[in-house]
């Protein structure tokens, strides 16, 4: 692996890895050994370490994610003029009817 692309010492390579699948996110690790985050990431994705946060792993998205769960109210039908007028404003269509 061309570590020394990312100007990294051995001592920084050697700690890297090991906090990263402690835990540690790339952040706090890179603000630690005076690198950016940037180049922690990129180290971990070239070195094959996938390791990551023990919060973000253990983190389940929302089971219900329907339109509805998000508004109450039915959902406009096409050509409606609210939408219609976001979706065609500051186009050669902006001020355009709605033709089905």
């Amino acid at each position: 692996m061309p570590a020394h692309s990312l100007r990294l010492t051995a001592e920084q390579i050697a700690s890297i890895a090991p906090r990263r699948l402690a835990g540690e996110s790339t952040l706090s690790i890179g603000v630690s050994l005076g690198i950016s985050q940037d180049q922690v990431r990129t180290y971990l994705q070239r070195a094959g370490v996938t390791g990551r946060h023990p919060d973000l792993a253990a983190a389940q998205p929302p089971q219900d994610v329907s339109p509805r769960r998000i508004g109450s109210k039915d959902p406009l039908p096409a050509g409606h003029p609210d939408t219609w007028g976001l979706i065609v404003a500051g186009t050669s269509l902006a001020g355009a009817e709605y033709r089905a």
